[in-house]
């Protein structure tokens, strides 16, 4: 209708809108909680971090939450910014292929599953479960991010947990390192050496 209404539409880049954060300096530092150091293994693992990557549906987030309008890639700067590393790095382990992710994480010894097919833990205490921590009711809607990241992962035997809070809190626990996953905007984290160590 732009021009029936005589407006110019623009659309405004954004870098690293959404996304699934990995807090890979979970139990770092001073912080107010015991580590599980199974949690800490498997988030400070390459081949397991890769495995998700491959897991998640990128192409249904950008249908489902921006009308296809958006651009999968890495958490990096966008195209045309000065930081752009390139197109390989930004697809990098983007493609959806559930096959190779089920295949990495049977590799790396997550291959005994739980009676609803979710992955077990390899200290033997229970399932590996994953809290992931999403800003609710807030102007992006992470809610649908998260459980369409949820579903995706459920796939391949990996649980997440969702924890829904107020900004606020998720602004706090995220500032206290207290987090695990976040399902939220990518660039706006302040996870230490969050993007840095990702493709470690």
């Amino acid at each position: 209708n732009e021009e029936k209404s005589q407006i110019d539409v623009q659309f405004w880049g954004s870098h690293g809108a959404v996304g699934l954060a990995i807090n890979m300096s979970y139990g770092e530092g001073d912080v107010a909680y015991e580590p599980d150091p199974e949690i800490k293994k498997w988030i400070n693992n390459f081949e397991f971090r890769k495995a998700l990557s491959l897991a998640i549906d990128r192409d249904k987030i950008n249908e489902v939450m921006f009308l296809g309008q958006g651009d999968p890639s890495q958490p990096i700067f966008s195209k045309g910014h000065p930081y752009y590393p390139g197109d390989a790095a930004a697809q990098k382990y983007t493609e959806l292929d559930p096959d190779e992710s089920n295949r990495i994480l049977d590799s790396i010894g997550l291959d005994k599953k739980d009676s609803s097919g979710m992955r077990l833990r390899t200290d033997g205490k229970g399932t590996l479960q994953f809290l992931t921590d999403y800003a609710a009711e807030y102007f992006v809607a992470y809610d649908v991010l998260a459980e369409l990241m949820q579903e995706d992962l459920a796939k391949v035997g990996i649980k997440l947990n969702l924890k829904p809070m107020d900004v606020s809190l998720f602004e706090t626990r995220r500032n206290n390192n207290d987090g695990i996953f976040m399902a939220g905007g990518l660039m706006s984290a302040r996870w230490p050496n969050l993007l840095d160590r990702w493709h470690e």
